[in-house]
């Protein structure tokens, strides 16, 4: 399973919606987790590579 890239700016912009202007690794992570649940961003999967192969035939 894979999360599709983020926007930054739409974290940016969340998290100074939710009053989180601070910049520290801690607060960038707590952001990012609850954008990620608030948002709840599509999700992708990469099929492993025998099944690349595969679907090359």
């Amino acid at each position: 399973m894979l999360l599709r890239p983020l926007n930054p700016r739409q974290v940016r912009d969340f998290a100074k919606a939710t009053g989180k202007r601070a910049k520290t690794d801690a607060l960038d992570a707590a952001v990012l987790a609850h954008f990620a649940e608030a948002i709840q961003p599509s999700v992708s999967t990469i099929a492993d590579e025998d099944s690349q192969h595969m679907a090359e035939f």
